[in-house]
């Protein structure tokens, strides 16, 4: 609230003066907020919501957007999230460190667009090994065979997890 600071002084001589001045004291803000647990994922797509305790305030980091933070956004390694709330000059912060680590990588090559059925087989290779190789039809582990593989669209995925949990697909 606002309070009235009051001076007197009186001298020697006996004179004597007064002087007052009010000041104002706010609260302080509170900049807690929850919503962070990690560490996540880099390939991680899911919009995790940031909740203050006080609101009006303002998110900042690698990967925020408003009030929601972004694992897929964010930036391999440590990630601080900051959030700054408060007015009348006491403006408090707050900010909490998450890990997003690097999701192995689901890409494989030797595979072509189109395939006649009469071509030979053809043998996938993942950018990194482990993981397993699914189809419509046509595939035998990490071998594609157009011969007898249903005409028309055939969908080819790889699936990978690591040592950190991490997963990816392509």
């Amino acid at each position: 609230g606002v309070h009235t600071i009051t001076y007197a002084y009186t001298d020697g001589n006996g004179c004597s003066a007064v002087t007052s001045q009010n000041v104002e004291v706010n609260l302080e803000s509170n900049a807690s907020f929850t919503g962070l647990s990690g560490p996540y994922c880099s390939s991680d797509d899911t919009i995790i919501a940031l909740v203050p305790v006080e609101s009006g305030g303002v998110f900042s980091g690698n990967g925020v957007t408003g009030n929601n933070w972004s694992p897929a956004d964010a930036v391999i390694g440590n990630n601080t999230i900051e959030y700054e709330v408060g007015s009348g000059g006491c403006v408090n912060s707050s900010s909490v460190v998450v890990e997003v680590l690097a999701s192995p990588n689901p890409s494989f090559t030797n595979l072509d667009d189109v395939y006649c059925n009469n071509e030979p087989d053809v043998t996938l290779v993942p950018v990194e090994s482990g993981g397993v190789f699914t189809a419509t039809s046509g595939l035998t582990a990490n071998v594609f065979h157009p011969q007898i593989a249903d005409l028309g669209i055939n969908v080819i995925t790889y699936s990978i997890n690591d040592s950190n949990g991490c997963s990816a697909m392509s």
